[in-house]
């Protein structure tokens, strides 16, 4: 039942959504199951972004690795020759390197530069990679919340319907 439509009360404990009657306790599980839903889907948006952050962190490791190891065949006078993929990755997440030229041959401060820039760029997607943890916590105690609200409402209705039937013995 999807009551994003406007909830009518019928007086009592009856309400009107999408033409349908139902009773409060109805109502208040249809809320708490979209709710729920809801919740389930941002969280498993968070969850993609998450990995995506980490694939990407994994690929800055791999990119500092190379400019490390091709930086240490470098000198100040006599330059060293990084990878095409090296150099586009440099170009694509706008760090600077050398005078930018093609191919990426770079004298060995300059590839210092690059491994700094690399792990400067670690650190930003490391704190980033934080932050999402702290939303994906989030998500998950507002889920477990409408998950144990729903419980709750299931548990009084079904003692409320118990003691009706036991008063009527």
């Amino acid at each position: 039942m999807d009551i994003s439509n406007s909830v009518q009360s019928l007086g009592g404990d009856n309400f009107r959504v999408d033409g349908q009657t139902i009773d409060f306790e109805t109502l208040i599980l249809s809320v708490q199951t979209q709710r729920a839903n809801l919740l389930e889907s941002q969280l498993a948006d968070q969850a993609q972004e998450i990995q995506k952050r980490n694939d990407m962190i994994a690929k800055v490791n791999d990119m500092l690795n190379e400019a490390k190891n091709v930086g240490a065949r470098s000198t100040d006078t006599n330059p060293s020759t990084g990878s095409a993929a090296l150099r586009q990755f440099l170009v694509d997440n706008k760090i600077p390197f050398g005078n930018g030229g093609n191919p990426l041959t770079l004298l060995r401060g300059e590839w210092d530069a690059v491994a700094q820039g690399l792990k400067n760029l670690t650190d930003k997607l490391n704190s980033q990679s934080q932050m999402d943890m702290i939303r994906l916590q989030s998500l998950m105690n507002k889920r477990d919340q409408a998950f144990e609200m729903m419980t709750n409402v299931l548990q009084k209705t079904s003692k409320l319907n118990g003691d009706i039937v036991a008063n009527m013995r």
